[in-house]
């Protein structure tokens, strides 16, 4: 059955630090180099491992601000459709992520920035002159208690 109960724990090890070596993966999991590299190319060839990438701490990066815009849709008509307008908003520079979601807002999007001001410029030159867009409320934040692309224990 795929993924098996090593494939997920080899995920789980490679969350942690994905710059470890074949054989520190190997030796961890106790198995041979060869299986775990086998196992690393068969999750890339699936698209369970879709890119490598790195952990960014965005304050050394001067974005001291993280804020979620709720975002209304008004007017969707004409072949406009909500993902056309989230994958404008996701085309801002300082939108780090967005989301369709249910309930009284139907996109979510994640900025950073460097000043509260310039929350409020991407907010109202850019996120609301967008066709489609019709009432946002911008909530920053205060801190980051905890952000993660964990693998669950009910998984595992």
């Amino acid at each position: 059955m795929f993924p098996d109960q090593l494939d997920l724990k080899l995920l789980k090890e490679l969350k942690k630090d994905s710059r470890r070596s074949v054989r520190q993966l190997a030796k961890s999991l106790e198995e041979s180099p060869s299986t775990i590299y086998n196992r690393v190319k068969r999750l890339e060839s699936r698209d369970v491992i879709k890119r490598w990438t790195v952990t960014i701490d965005y304050e050394q990066l001067d974005l001291h601000v993280t804020a979620f815009i709720l975002i209304q849709l008004v007017n969707i008509e004409n072949g406009l459709h909500a993902r056309d307008v989230a994958k404008r908003i996701g085309e801002i520079e300082g939108v780090y992520e967005v989301h369709l979601t249910s309930g009284d807002y139907d996109i979510i999007a994640k900025v950073r920035t460097r000043t509260i001001q310039d929350v409020g410029k991407l907010v109202l030159d850019q996120v609301r002159t967008i066709s489609g867009v019709g009432k946002t409320v911008t909530n920053t934040c205060f801190e980051s208690i905890f952000a993660t692309e964990k693998l669950e224990s009910h998984v595992i």
